[in-house]
């Protein structure tokens, strides 16, 4: 005949007779900490991260909630030099080095919704139209370096058939690594250029804005976000690092914030 005996446990005491082993925290990677700076920039508001690691010769797949995932439209083998804890990937004016993201509202901004964004960046040549980041060749936003070396971003009215935009004056330098900005504050119409801020080093120089009558605001098209062209034209020359868009008019003191990480991350002294 079976024998059943109750047992009555004593949580308490079963607690002190075998004490948990605390397990410390995993340390977080230099990456993983910029990352976190960059979204602390503006809360909620980061929209798009392109941070390549080395290794990442194929797709990067970006860390923030619903990762986004970027690929490269050939192996970026042999084209990543190493820059403090990052890495920097060279673009040789070829549709085979862009990168590529599927197409999202949310990396659409029409107006009034504002944004912004930060490049890190070594422009080789300046030769002709050089495609920084771009959503559209001919509609929504380009970021780039125009045909006389300057810094520019412009805002594509497709409906209208026309654009805004503002540049800085003076040529961007090249052989050098920089942080190149803009902020927009969304607010279109035929001076929609008025409201664009753009930033070298997160210093805003002196630019020309140039507005039309007929501009009234982007249009959310279908064209994927690119970086290192501009959609499927233009294409840059020189090396990149980072580029992160934020859905916000972000400051000068937020820009410079961008700086102090980047050069933390990058061990830049922009």
């Amino acid at each position: 005949m079976p024998i059943h005996v109750r047992v009555d446990y004593d949580p308490v005491a079963l607690a002190a007779l075998y004490p948990q082993q605390e397990t410390a925290p995993r340390p977080r990677s230099p990456y993983d900490l910029f990352v976190e700076e960059l979204v602390d920039i503006s809360p909620g508001n980061l929209r798009a991260i392109w941070l390549p690691r080395d290794g990442d010769h194929l797709t990067n797949i970006t860390p923030l909630p619903g990762s986004r995932l970027w690929t490269y439209n050939a192996t970026a083998q042999g084209r990543v030099a190493a820059q403090g804890n990052g890495v920097l990937i060279s673009f040789t004016s070829t549709s085979s080095h862009k990168v590529t993201t599927p197409d999202t509202d949310d990396l659409s901004f029409v107006e009034p919704s504002p944004f912004s964004l930060v490049v890190l960046a070594n422009v080789t040549s300046t030769l002709g139209h050089r495609g920084i980041a771009s959503k559209g060749s001919a509609d929504e936003w380009q970021c780039r370096i125009d045909s006389s070396g300057r810094f520019i971003l412009e805002l594509r009215d497709v409906s209208a058939a026309v654009s805004c935009s503002r540049y800085i004056n003076t040529a961007v330098p090249t052989g050098t690594t920089h942080q190149y900005g803009f902020s927009y504050d969304g607010g279109g119409g035929a001076t929609a250029a008025n409201g664009i801020t753009l930033y070298q080093d997160a210093v805003a120089p002196a630019t020309t804005v140039t507005n039309n009558a007929a501009y009234v605001a982007m249009e959310n098209a279908t064209a994927a976000p690119a970086i290192g062209a501009q959609s499927t034209i233009r294409y840059f020359d020189g090396s990149m690092g980072l580029v992160a868009v934020w859905a916000a008019n972000l400051s000068a003191a937020q820009h410079l914030a961008v700086k102090v990480a980047t050069n933390r991350y990058f061990g830049t002294a922009l």
